[in-house]
């Protein structure tokens, strides 16, 4: 193997990692994101406890 096929190899490697890091770290901002609001949607929607549910 010569020294561009390694370098080449090893920016393809390169490029995947970051491409896996950069979708990693999206995912763990989106998760949070739905985390912090999640409950507050669901107290405002439903008025915070069972009374929401049932209706009343």
């Amino acid at each position: 193997m010569t020294v561009e096929q390694r370098l080449e190899q090893l920016e393809k490697r390169n490029k995947r990692l970051m491409v896996a890091l950069t979708m990693m770290a999206v995912t763990i901002c989106a998760l949070v994101t739905m985390a912090a609001t999640g409950k507050k949607g669901r107290q405002l929607r439903y008025g915070g406890g069972a009374e929401g549910l049932r209706g009343e």
